[in-house]
């Protein structure tokens, strides 16, 4: 018999007769359960009476939304001053704020009413809470880079949590007579630790947001050679030539802002009609005719020029002999608040290419660029109108090059023409060169064209792609040499859009060396968007939103200009002057590495010499190659899949790419090209190949946490370079093998914040870098190889235990 056994607690008899729900029957015994009930009870009842005792007035709640409001509209203010207008012109700045306030409280109005007939708070906190919360989103909200979107919900959320605490207490204790001494003790308390915790909060907050957040260590990275690399036997290209330079301006004669365009322009110059390619209409159109004092139908043809000194030439040329023509470089600016004036940015370009022979111009578009009034419709796509403007003014070189009476009669040589743009600038050159061989505008043929100019060179500096598409597609360009910059910090152009248009150069398949064309592209380690232009800034965004980004991690201004000028100064001489000695700078940067600032550099280069092997985007057929007779096997590959490269922004469908992935068994993964029988090498001496890491992006793709190839979460800092082999074998059966190490992963720097630890997300994307592989380096690896009659290609993934790779352009070129 099972007997049961009951463990009782005796209480006291004051608590025994306190409750009988406390008591099991009459034994005496202590019910938890029903103390448990008690003591609920008693706690709910504490929450309710402690509510009733400090539950909002009215008062409070219109503090609040008082509070929130009037910081939504400082937040505003410091927005508008940046983007829209400096303090010089108040009208655009004033109406901004006016039309902004009108619209939030509209807005405001509206939500609330409905919230005011659902009876669920005061009506004006609701009007004053919602019309809050555009300026708020607005200046705070990051996604217009598209990197930081819960680190700007969290921050927006803790803003306005601040600001009602604040505002709340404020309320009570302002908001009415003798507030304060109507006050119970404990709501005192509340008050007081509510303005005290909200105003320290504001305070830490703003004070966060001033700061430029913490140094990042730079990742370099070695390819073979880096240290033993041969410097390039040259001068500096950023040096400063042997002429002096002189400046004049060209402009309308009438601005109304500029004395430089207006009454002291030194050549008066017509104006020119682009409605035809812009809509000059509504609000935008009567804040641009009223602060410019033109239209669509007169648009100025004004530029900044530097030009050499021809009538001092340090005793190098006789008085009246006759001087070489010096090529013509336009460098034109990208978008930015049009009273902030652009154009003179890029005086450090033009001091140092004047200097050395260039005749150089900065062509103002500032009243193509964006004003307060775009906030209900600006200017549309205008970058063909941008475009197009450049060749109008090329049309002025032309009509000077002839005039006697011109500083610049028979100087300019129109058949060596390059043109520069930075940001929307970047994609204007190229819509230029394309506009320069039509006879007809793409989008209206009854607008015709008659250009033609010797446009030879292109260099687009973190340009933007697609703004503008005629006819709706890509720009596509040919015969033309092409150098595409872009940084890695960039806050505004956030992925490196300048790779479309770089895959849509057709370099043609001309073999001679002085007429051959060439592109390359450079990505660098610490550079923004606005250092390019001396004006811009460090700050690529309004504040105070930018100011969730890390700026400490940038390059000094000095330094990203610095760059620019090697980079361009190197690129013209090679393009416009024929010094090809300079190519081998643009497929490894190491060899001007006494020229530039020390970071990181990832460059990509190809010329008409380059035969493609293999560039993935002939046909979806993995076997295939680009050559006919060529076919492809892999062998132990867990990641095999030909696709466009991805970016930060989607994908770049203008590249279509390789993905080879691995994890080292027993076995050596390995990826091989194999040529038909009758191919021949002929002149060709370098093996080429465009490699990148693709850890990064394959798990952008996937939307899950970083992880390494081998499924375990990825480490913080540098990646380890992903180590492999390239074997060739030649028809006899000979091989040479050389080792080849990929560049690891740049970190993922965009939208990284201030303060590291809030940083939620740190995508990156895989940029990818040239190799170039001599020939001869193989022959002396093994004297028995016949380079000839290469039959295949192959890449063993020998060392590297496990890791993603992106492969494209394996080809043949002459580069030595």
């Amino acid at each position: 018999m099972i007997q049961k056994r009951v463990f009782t607690i005796t209480m006291p008899d004051s608590l025994r007769q306190k409750s009988p729900s406390d008591h099991d029957g009459n034994t005496g015994s202590f019910n938890f359960m029903g103390q448990i009930a008690r003591f609920l009870s008693g706690l709910g009842s504490w929450v309710t009476q402690t509510w009733h005792n400090l539950r909002p007035h009215s008062r409070t709640w219109s503090g609040a939304g008082l509070a929130m409001f009037l910081g939504a509209m400082v937040l505003q203010f410091i927005f508008l001053i940046q983007l829209f207008s400096p303090l010089t012109q108040p009208l655009p700045l004033l109406g901004g704020m006016l039309v902004g306030a009108v619209i939030a409280l509209c807005i405001g109005a509206a939500i609330s009413f409905v919230i005011w007939l659902l009876k669920r708070v005061p009506l004006l906190f609701g009007l004053l809470t919602v019309a809050s919360i555009p300026p708020i989103m607005l200046t705070l909200f990051t996604l217009l880079i598209g990197q930081a979107v819960t680190t700007s919900l969290v921050a927006i959320a803790v803003f306005v949590v601040l600001l009602i605490l604040l505002g709340g207490g404020l309320g009570v204790v302002f908001g009415q007579r003798d507030g304060w001494r109507q006050l119970t003790r404990r709501h005192r308390t509340f008050v007081t630790m509510s303005i005290t915790v909200s105003s320290v909060g504001l305070i830490s907050f703003t004070l966060w947001l001033l700061d430029d957040g913490t140094s990042v260590t730079v990742p370099i990275d070695a390819w073979p050679g880096q240290t033993q690399v041969e410097p390039l036997a040259l001068a500096d290209p950023s040096r400063q030539g042997e002429y002096p330079v002189r400046t004049l301006t060209y402009g309308s004669g009438t601005d109304l802002h500029r004395p430089e365009f207006g009454y002291e322009v030194d050549l008066v110059t017509d104006p020119v009609d682009g409605s035809s390619f812009i809509e000059w209409d509504g609000l935008t159109a009567w804040d641009r005719s009223r602060f410019w004092g033109f239209d669509a139908e007169r648009l100025p043809r004004n530029g900044r020029v530097w030009y050499p000194d021809w009538s001092k030439e340090n005793g190098s040329k006789g008085d009246g002999e006759e001087e070489e023509r010096s090529p013509l470089v336009l460098i034109v600016h990208g978008n930015h608040p049009m009273q902030d004036f652009s154009d003179e940015g890029y005086g450090y370009l033009g001091e140092m290419l004047a200097s050395r022979g260039y005749v150089v111009a900065s062509i103002d578009e500032n009243f193509l660029n964006l004003s307060w009034s775009d906030i209900f419709d600006g200017l549309g796509s205008e970058n063909d109108a941008r475009g197009w403007l450049l060749l109008e003014h090329l049309q002025l070189w032309r009509e000077w090059s002839v005039d006697a009476t011109s500083p610049f009669f028979q100087r300019v040589d129109l058949d060596r023409v390059a043109l520069v743009g930075h940001s929307r600038g970047g994609e204007a050159v190229a819509i230029a060169a394309a506009f320069n061989k039509l006879k007809h505008y793409p989008d209206d043929a009854n607008q015709r064209f008659e250009y033609g100019f010797g446009i030879r060179t292109l260099i687009a500096i973190a340009p933007v792609d697609g703004h503008y598409q005629p006819a709706g597609i890509g720009t596509t360009l040919e015969g033309i040499d092409y150098l595409v910059v872009h940084g890695a910090q960039d806050m505004d152009v956030v992925s490196f859009a300048g790779m479309d248009q770089y895959e849509r150069i057709n370099l043609g398949k001309e073999t001679h060396s002085t007429h051959t064309h060439f592109k390359a592209a450079v990505y660098i380690w610490g550079a923004n968007h606005g250092q390019f232009n001396t004006t811009w800034g460090r700050f690529d965004l309004p504040q105070p939103g930018v100011r969730l980004l890390n700026v400490k991690q940038l390059l000094t201004g000095d330094e990203q200009r610095q760059i620019m000028r090697v980079l361009s100064g190197a690129f013209l001489d090679a393009s416009l002057k024929k010094e090809r000695a300079y190519l081998p700078l643009f497929y490894d940067l190491w060899r001007g590495a006494e020229w530039l600032p020390e970071t990181t550099y990832v460059n990509r280069f190809a010329d008409s010499t380059v035969h493609h092997i293999a560039a993935y985007g002939e046909d979806i057929d993995l076997t295939t190659a680009s050559i006919d007779g060529a076919f492809i096997s892999g062998r132990d590959l867990s990641i095999w899949r030909e696709q466009p490269i991805g970016t930060k922004w989607g994908e770049n469908d203008d590249n279509r790419v390789v993905y080879l992935g691995w994890n080292r068994q027993n076995s050596v993964p390995s990826y091989t090209i194999t040529l038909p029988d009758n191919f021949i090498v002929g002149k060709a001496d370098t093996l080429t190949v465009a490699l990148a890491d693709a850890d990064e992006i394959l798990n952008v793709e996937q939307d899950i946490e970083k992880h390494d190839a081998t499924g375990n979460e990825a480490k913080d800092g540098p990646k380890e370079s992903i180590r492999l082999t390239v074997e060739v074998t030649d028809r006899t059966g000979e091989v040479a093998r050389l080792p080849l190490v990929v560049q690891g992963q740049l970190q993922p720097t965009i939208g990284k914040l201030n303060a590291d630890w809030f940083d939620t997300n740190k995508r990156g994307e895989p940029i990818l870098q040239t190799y170039a592989l001599p020939l001869t380096d193989f022959v002396a690896q093994n004297n028995a190889l016949n380079s000839e009659i290469i039959s295949s290609i192959r890449f063993l993934f020998n060392s590297t235990e496990a890791a993603t790779l992106v492969l494209d352009e394996v080809g043949l070129a002459t580069w030595k």
